[in-house]
Order: structure tokens, then C-alpha cells, then sequence
């Protein structure tokens, strides 16, 4: 086994432990356009597609995490992504997350294309594959709606970090869960930490405005 594969491989074996992440220097869709990844900070809004009707939803961050870590490269047709094996990216084929170590492996082929220009999002095929593209600051966002993803460099990855859980109405949902406002509007629950003689409990609240 090649060195490049071997390395690859035994990433993906630690992903239960490390962080998985997007490359410094990526691109993020927003409201306000395209930003570097390294730019976006709590409370900034990104866009999230849901994936199987193309619908652009805008939601803030909650939440950035970052660390350095050994990326990949993948390229097609209107996009080029640096991220870690581990970092889950849509399969528009199967309809489902998987770890980006599968596309470089090549057991995968395809992935989700977001364009600029407003056209529904369309599966495009990966033409190139780097298992090792160096050594890069990574980031990974917690966005807040229940869809959990948003577009880096083109594509649809998933926002990866776990989302908190919490009591609203009677449910356990997890923040970012779409609720309904009091003029019949919709929000996104916020989970907060209750406090009482009994303890602490999670409990969610509509974030209307």
C-alpha cells in the first residue's frame, strides 16, 4: 500500500475522535455572497439546501470550530473542495451522507453542485481525486437549522457537529427544529439550560422575533 493511502486510511480510522472539517480558503454561500470559511463567525447566516427539492433556506451559525489537520481534494465541474476524509458530503446518487474519504477512493463519483447563478442544484461527476493535499487550518460550522448543512466551494457538505437536543412541546427535538410563532410564521427552537431544585434540564424555545 502506497503511503498517500495508508495515511488516508488510518484518518479515517481516527474520525470517531477528531474533528472533521472544511479548508481554510474555501468558499461558504450566503445571503451576502461567497465568504471564506475563516471569516464566518457566530451568528452570521449561510444558506442550507434541502436536498431533495433544492429550497435555499437561510440560517445563522451557532457555533465554529477549528483545528489543523491533514486535507484531500476533490474537483469537477464548478467546484474544487479541500476538506478532511472525514467530513460527511451529500451523494445526490444515493441520496445520502458519506464520509469524503469515499469520493477519493473513488467509491463514489458524484456529488451535489449549489450554482451561483440561482439554477437548481444538479449532480455533477468528480473528474479529479488528491488523497493528500498537505496540511491545512480547518473549520466546521454548527448551523442551526434542522437540515444541518451548507455549501463549501460549490457543494453541499454536512455541518458535521452534533446538534443539542432539548424538550419543546412535549418532544425531544434538536436545536434548529422548525417551529411555529404566535402569527403563525415560522422560527427555529433554541435550546437553553433550565435550572431547579430537581437539577438541569434542556428545554427549547421559538426563537420569534
Amino acid at each position: 500500500m502506497n503511503k498517500p493511502l495508508a495515511a488516508l486510511l488510518g484518518s479515517l480510522s481516527l474520525a470517531s475522535c477528531v474533528s472533521t472539517c472544511i479548508a481554510r480558503g474555501m468558499l461558504v454561500w450566503t445571503p451576502r455572497g461567497k465568504r471564506p470559511i475563516e471569516d464566518l463567525i457566530e451568528q452570521d447566516t449561510v444558506w442550507c439546501i434541502d436536498p431533495s427539492t433544492g429550497e435555499k433556506v437561510a440560517s445563522p451559525i451557532t457555533a465554529v470550530a477549528r483545528a489543523t489537520r491533514e486535507v484531500m481534494q476533490l474537483e469537477g465541474e464548478g467546484f474544487s473542495l479541500t476538506c478532511t476524509t472525514d467530513h460527511p458530503l451529500y451523494d445526490p446518487r444515493s441520496k445520502t451522507w458519506a464520509p469524503a474519504g469515499d469520493w477519493v477512493l473513488g467509491q463514489r463519483t458524484s456529488l451535489l453542485l449549489v450554482p451561483e447563478d440561482g439554477a437548481a442544484p444538479r449532480a455533477v461527476e468528480v473528474h479529479t481525486r488528491q488523497v493528500s493535499a498537505g496540511i491545512s487550518e480547518v473549520f466546521d460550522l454548527t448551523v442551526m437549522h434542522e437540515l444541518h448543512n451548507f455549501v463549501a466551494s460549490g457543494v453541499l457538505v454536512h455541518n458535521k457537529s452534533i446538534a443539542r437536543q432539548c424538550e419543546f412541546n412535549q418532544e425531544n427535538v434538536y436545536q434548529g427544529h422548525t417551529c411555529t410563532c404566535a402569527d403563525a410564521g415560522t422560527s427555529f427552537v433554541i435550546c437553553m439550560t433550565k435550572y431547579d431544585d430537581a437539577g438541569t434540564t434542556s428545554v427549547g424555545e421559538c426563537s420569534c422575533e
